[in-house]
């Protein structure tokens, strides 16, 4: 699907308009945790790449009126292609970029899938794969 403007009408209309959730709102009121949630996000493991259920939040400051969500999907795309060793390295760095881009100094990332876990009969020495629950 292409777009319906071109990317300088894009480019244009990012730099000569109203960054709404920066905006001061009519009265101040922190929240403790906004973001999203049911995003799948794939992550290059050792194990290949595996897609996982998130839950991404972000405090916010009572100075303005609500986070950038194209920042956290910016956030995702630049660890796509990213190898990790393990999850939780995925993780710290996804909650840590995203906090960054978003102004916050709180986050919380949640991550939960499934990977494969490979096993030998003894008997038979023959391999089975099967899959493991894994939550971050």
């Amino acid at each position: 699907m292409k777009p319906s403007i071109s990317p300088q009408d894009h480019a244009r209309v990012l730099a000569e308009g109203v960054d709404i959730p920066q905006q001061r709102p009519s009265f101040g009121l922190p929240l403790p945790e906004v973001g999203i949630c049911g995003k799948t996000v794939w992550v290059r493991l050792p194990e290949g790449l595996i897609p996982f259920a998130a839950r991404l939040e972000v405090n916010l400051a009572a100075e303005v009126r609500g986070i950038h969500m194209s920042r956290m999907e910016e956030v995702i795309a630049g660890l796509h292609d990213r190898e990790f060793s393990d999850l939780r390295d995925y993780g710290l760095q996804l909650g840590g970029e995203m906090m960054a881009r978003q102004g916050a100094n709180r986050g919380r990332v949640r991550l939960s899938g499934q990977l494969p876990l490979i096993r030998t009969a003894m008997v038979s020495n023959r391999q089975s794969v099967d899959s493991i629950a894994v939550s971050l």
